[in-house]
């Protein structure tokens, strides 16, 4: 079965002669496998029309409260391989979405890191910024960005927001370099690692 095929397969990091310990999969996605791509598109799939049909309750309640002269909008779910994202103009409506995600999980034996989940508003005038630290997945608050930044790519709707991405990749960069500078290998070793590591966050972050 596909479950077996996940749980016996190992692999290894490897680089020039050195290859690192065998590890297994858990709950996660193996990257480079030929299902990785199926797999993967299934999952977030189906995620996102539960996530959807969840939170539209919430949306429905809400607009039943403000009535019709005010029109909302569903909720948007984005995929990126493995990376997903939830928008709405109201927070209960993203929280209903973060609960409903958390059930999926649980129905799906998967596990969404709370760790890397983070919430972000363009609400800076009125307490929106505030009130996205309250958001909680898996009965865990995740993080808060102040600004959104998808693959190096930074998102703005207002005017206020900090624009500052391009010197957040410089210093990744230097950082990088700086780490590469003191590994006490030959020069075309560090060249290899400053472009596999070092030169990509000037471009993705």
């Amino acid at each position: 079965s596909q479950e077996d095929f996940y749980t016996q397969l190992l692999r290894a990091f490897a680089y020039d002669e050195s290859v690192g310990p065998w590890w297994g999969s858990d709950t996660s996605i193996g990257q480079g496998c030929a299902l990785s791509q199926i797999y993967i598109n299934i999952v977030g799939s189906l995620w996102a029309f539960y996530t959807e049909k969840e939170a539209q309750k919430e949306v429905d309640a809400a607009q039943e409260e403000m009535g019709q002269e005010v029109q909302l909008l569903p909720l948007r779910t984005g995929l990126f391989i493995d990376d997903r994202s939830m928008r709405h103009e109201l927070y209960r409506v993203v929280q209903a979405a973060l609960r409903a995600t958390g059930k999926y999980d649980k129905l799906t034996g998967k596990r969404s890191n709370a760790a890397k989940t983070n919430g972000w508003s363009t609400d800076v005038l009125t307490g929106g910024q505030e009130e996205v630290k309250d958001f909680e997945l898996n009965g865990r608050r995740i993080g808060h960005k102040r600004k959104d930044k998808l693959l190096g790519v930074e998102h703005a709707f207002t005017g206020i927001t900090s624009r500052d991405v391009q010197g957040e990749r410089a210093d990744a960069t230097c950082a990088a370099a700086m780490a590469l500078a003191a590994i006490p290998r030959d020069p075309v070793v560090k060249e290899k690692l400053a472009g596999a590591s070092a030169i990509p966050r000037l471009t993705f972050g």
